[in-house]
């Protein structure tokens, strides 16, 4: 059964092929380049000396229109994959079955459905994480030198928050939560709505909402610690104070008992 699903999924797979390799040929020819300038510009050292400004700024206009440019498209490249992920990957995986009434001569051999259903997610899901995982890896691997000059020119162009709408979803393994969510997401809405134009309308549109929401309303509230306005009354304390008391005089009354 595995076997088959692999098989069923050999046009999506061979298309994320092509399109890692042809993304690795572009990042590893223009990476010593852009690697070369930051060796160069001393940024790696300069919080020492606190010069990092003008060397973030020579950094930034030694780049350059296409590495500027590319930044830009990798990001929004990378932003566009999860959608596509769950849009053209996961939405038809079970429709398919459904329209063509495959899944009923399926469940008539000797394997089982709960091992058919397991076998598809599984290869698909497994191929979608490793998609954007090697994906946000290259990225990464190569703006790296751009995400760490840019911020300390607050003046550029290509300066954006690491928790901001931006970068968040395109570096580390943020890529990787949001593939899989949109695989969750297309798998979902195919077997909800179980037509496969409607299933990828709804999954595309629904990740693309999400992806908006999320970090103009919930993540702004999550990135900082929370704070208490009120304060808790002031605590009391009681002190004992011991004094000594001299002792009385002998009495000179000399009918007072001894």
């Amino acid at each position: 059964m595995i076997r088959l699903s692999v098989l069923q999924f050999r046009a999506q797979a061979a298309t994320a092929a092509v399109a890692l390799a042809v993304f690795a040929v572009i990042l590893a020819a223009t990476s010593p380049h852009l690697f070369g300038l930051y060796d160069s510009s001393g940024i790696a050292a300069c919080q020492a000396h606190g010069n990092c400004l003008p060397l973030a700024t020579s950094f930034v206009n030694k780049l350059g229109g296409f590495y500027t440019v590319f930044y830009f498209i990798g990001i929004g490249f990378l932003l566009l994959v999860p959608a596509i992920i769950g849009t053209f990957w996961a939405a038809p995986l079970l429709t398919r079955e459904f329209e063509a009434g495959t899944f009923q001569l399926a469940w008539t051999q000797s394997v089982t459905r709960t091992r058919w259903l397991a076998a598809k997610l599984g290869v698909g899901a497994l191929a979608a994480v490793a998609t954007a995982g090697l994906f946000s890896l290259l990225l990464t691997w190569w703006s790296g030198p751009i995400d760490t000059a840019a911020p300390f020119d607050k003046g550029n162009s290509i300066t954006f928050l690491r928790l901001g709408f931006v970068l968040f979803p395109t570096r580390g393994i943020t890529p990787l939560g949001y593939a899989a969510f949109a695989f969750a997401l297309g798998v979902t809405a195919g077997v909800l709505i179980r037509r496969t134009v409607p299933a990828m309308a709804a999954t595309l549109a629904t990740f693309l909402s999400i992806q908006i929401a999320w970090p103009i309303w919930v993540r702004p509230t999550s990135s900082h610690p929370p704070t208490s306005s009120s304060r808790s009354p002031p605590r009391t304390s009681l002190t004992l104070t011991w004094r000594s008391v001299p002792a009385a005089a002998p009495s000179s009354c000399p009918t007072c008992p001894a």
